[in-house]
């Protein structure tokens, strides 16, 4: 159930020697309620200290290169429209200038009646490998 992949997520983001070693950084999302909770290797990808900021899209959106942006925006918003998975591409401007090639894969979950009601998305660092 729910609960349980919630659990799940949270026991991930305890393992987080993991995620540095395999780059790899976890977010979800209550489509309903708007909570969101990222892995400390995600804030890492982002240039933020964990917990630093409540990763609200407006301040994610932020870090994203302005010609990466809008695919983004789109591939998120239709999936969580449609219930639709997704995985994509994009590039972070760190602050200090530098970039980061990010490939996320995102699903999004529904209820009973087809309403999505959640998002779990893994992002990995991908810059080493461009």
């Amino acid at each position: 159930g729910m609960l349980h992949n919630i659990r799940t997520y949270r026991e991930i983001e305890i393992n987080d020697e993991t995620q540095k070693v395999a780059q790899i950084g976890v977010w979800e999302r209550n489509i309903q309620t708007a909570d969101i909770f990222w892995s400390n290797e995600l804030y890492r990808f982002f240039g933020f200290v964990p917990e630093e900021i409540r990763p609200v899209n407006e301040v994610v959106w932020q870090r994203i290169h302005p010609d990466d942006l809008d695919l983004v925006r789109k591939a998120y918003w239709v999936a969580v429209n449609s219930g639709l998975s997704y995985e994509n591409e994009f590039r972070v401007i760190l602050p200090g200038g530098g970039e980061r090639v990010i490939n996320s894969k995102c699903q999004v979950m529904s209820d009973e009646t087809g309403k999505p009601i959640r998002s779990i998305s893994s992002s990995r660092n991908i810059s080493n490998l461009r």
